[in-house]
């Protein structure tokens, strides 16, 4: 019906309590019904990923096509850049 739907993948950076960085990957759908182009993401409602982004009204959303360091956030609590993924 006039739009388009397109799911990317993506890894949420996100400050916890303590304001340490939480990672975590995250399906991403960019609606564009020809007036405005919106961003959806969607956290499981029981993740602390979502808490946290209720919590502190905000996040960072990294565009990657790098394999591993989507599965470094799924599977792990480290930090991309502990890995020299990220330059410092």
């Amino acid at each position: 019906m006039g739009c388009a739907f397109v799911i990317l993948e993506a890894i949420l950076g996100v400050s916890d309590t303590h304001d340490k960085p939480r990672f975590a990957p995250m399906g991403v759908t960019v609606v564009d019904d020809k007036a405005k182009e919106r961003v959806f993401i969607r956290p499981f409602s029981s993740s602390k990923t979502g808490a946290l982004l209720l919590e502190k009204g905000y996040g960072v959303l990294n565009f990657t096509d790098d394999v591993f360091l989507f599965a470094l956030t799924a599977l792990t609590d480290i930090s991309p850049a502990a890995c020299g993924a990220v330059p410092d």
